[in-house]
């Protein structure tokens, strides 16, 4: 009977125990992984977290704490952190100590930089568009200057068997303010990211410019694991992830601008032409009663009439009826943009330009903003209507809603919601920007050969139905046309026009519009993207 006591005693005794050892919860977010800990106290919060998500003790973390104030989440230390509070865990793979000289030594040419174990360790995106620049001097200024593999050959063969492993930063490369700022642990501004985001793609582009995934991976790795204080600390996200992807934009923007100059230093490429067997035949038989002497005749008639301030436009008309096969033949020959206006002015109109694509398919209706307005109708509203989840989308697709929200006139509004749908149309195509479509004539870094409308006026006036448009082709201003509609549709009928490729860059989105504005099939199916997005906002219409 007394053992009996004795053993309810002790039961009662460990039951008091684990009541008055309260267990302390809390959420936390490591990685991609979220998990509840339980912990008897603070004390005990960091161990628990390195169990239960299986982070070795070699690893450096950092607990960050959600603050209701702020909005953020917050550096904290564990003894510090509240029972049922939400924690986000950085988790740095390894760690490598910055060796920083005292002030009364600041020599950062010799600081130490430490090296690197894995090649896990060096990649990422910017969206910075610097210029390819030189290393700044510094007594190992030859180890700057490396030969850089030609662009061309490197797109074939990927530099992964020169690839250096492990990755390390080369601190000599850095300018002084960038080094100043890095080894004072401070943040880095938008232009001394610039600088930093360069000086890695200077040492990446040497083995290639076009690297594979884990290059950029072990390259965005370097930076974060050197630097622990420029590690991204949003939730959810790798410590290394934003500057994985400043580094991936970093070459897309100088292999897009190195395409662009290799372009325009030989002209005979600058306009790559495609051939059309729906709108075009091998032989253009000239009028009956005309021969080549007659054409000239025309032609120097053509083109007294059109410098006169008031010309005759009906004997205008008549002339380019007759010297458009002599005018085709060029074209197909892929003559030059800048030839053609210099032999044909009268063709540089929007009303020309219309004609003469009439010229070349007789069956083709006339074109107009109402008649592109009608046509488009059955995919507007799905359009404006669909979730984008990109910024630039949702930014974009404010904008148009707002200037359609303050217009009055129902006509204005059928307008505007055309125009902004097909503005908004590259963002159902991967790798297409409206920026192929349409630039602004202040951004110089927008150099393109293919046909484009260019915009001077405020991107808040960017649709309306009054403003001036400059249709540009081959880096030749064409003409002036007023209204978006028209500027879009007077642009799609340039290509046709002088032979010319759609553009990667837009090339769904014209086929889009050849295929429900201009009603063209040139007898084969439509790619597979189109018909997709075509299938996708007709279902969104229902």
């Amino acid at each position: 009977m007394m053992s009996n006591s004795i053993l309810i005693l002790a039961l009662l005794f460990v039951l008091f125990y684990l009541a008055a050892v309260p267990t302390m919860e809390y959420l936390v977010t490591c990685g991609m992984s979220r998990k509840v800990v339980k912990a008897a106290d603070n004390s005990e919060l960091e161990a628990r977290i390195r169990e239960v998500f299986e982070i070795p003790e070699k690893n450096k973390i950092t607990l960050q704490v959600y603050s209701q104030k702020w909005g953020e989440y917050i550096d904290t230390r564990a003894q510090d952190v509240e029972s049922s509070a939400k924690i986000n865990v950085i988790n740095y793979e390894s760690e490598f100590p910055l060796i920083i000289p005292s002030s009364s030594e600041s020599n950062f040419d010799t600081m130490s930089i430490p090296s690197f174990s894995s090649v896990s360790q060096i990649l990422s995106d910017s969206g910075s568009d610097m210029l390819v620049s030189d290393c700044v001097s510094s007594p190992d200024q030859d180890n700057c200057s490396v030969p850089v593999p030609n662009m061309s050959e490197s797109l074939v063969t990927v530099g992964a068997q020169n690839w250096p492993s492990p990755f390390k930063l080369h601190w000599q490369c850095f300018p002084p303010d960038l080094k100043m700022a890095l080894a004072e642990k401070k943040q880095l501004d938008i232009r001394q990211q610039k600088k930093l985001v360069q000086a890695v793609f200077d040492e990446m582009r040497r083995v290639t410019w076009t690297p594979h995934p884990w290059q950029y991976d072990e390259a965005a790795r370097a930076i974060t694991e050197t630097y622990p204080h420029l590690a991204d600390k949003t939730p959810l996200c790798k410590p290394h992830d934003i500057w994985k992807g400043r580094l991936s934009d970093k070459f897309r923007n100088e292999r897009k601008r190195k395409r662009t100059q290799d372009q325009l230093s030989s002209p005979e490429t600058v306009a790559p032409k495609r051939q059309r067997s729906s709108t075009q035949s091998s032989t253009l038989q000239l009028p009956e009663g005309e021969d080549e002497v007659s054409m000239e005749r025309h032609i120097s008639a053509l083109c007294e009439e059109h410098k006169k301030r008031q010309g005759d436009e009906n004997k205008i008309d008549k002339l380019m009826d007759l010297t458009f096969p002599v005018r085709r033949q060029a074209i197909l020959k892929k003559a030059l943009v800048v030839d053609i206006k210099a032999q044909y002015p009268a063709l540089f109109t929007p009303k020309q330009i219309f004609l003469e694509l009439g010229r070349m398919i007789p069956s083709l209706e006339s074109l107009n903003a109402d008649i592109c307005i009608k046509k488009m109708s059955p995919y507007v509203s799905a359009i404006m209507n669909y979730p984008f989840y990109k910024k630039a989308d949702e930014s974009f697709l404010r904008l148009i809603q707002t200037k359609i929200f303050s217009s009055e006139a129902d006509t204005e509004k059928e307008y505007l919601k055309t125009a902004g749908a097909i503005l908004m149309l590259p963002s159902f195509f991967v790798g297409e920007n409206r920026t192929h479509l349409i630039t602004d004539q202040k951004d110089e870094s927008a150099v393109h050969v293919q046909p484009h409308l260019q915009y001077s006026g405020q991107q808040k006036d960017l649709l309306s139905m009054e403003d001036s448009y400059a249709v540009y082709a081959e880096q030749q201003e064409l003409f002036e046309v007023t209204g978006l509609i028209d500027g879009l549709l007077t642009l799609l009928a340039t290509y046709f026009i002088f032979d010319m490729a759609y553009p990667k860059g837009i090339r769904n989105t014209l086929t889009f519009l050849q295929l429900n504005v201009l009603k063209m099939t040139q007898g084969a199916k439509p790619p597979k993207p189109v018909s997709r997005v075509i299938n996708l906002l007709r279902k969104g219409d229902e």
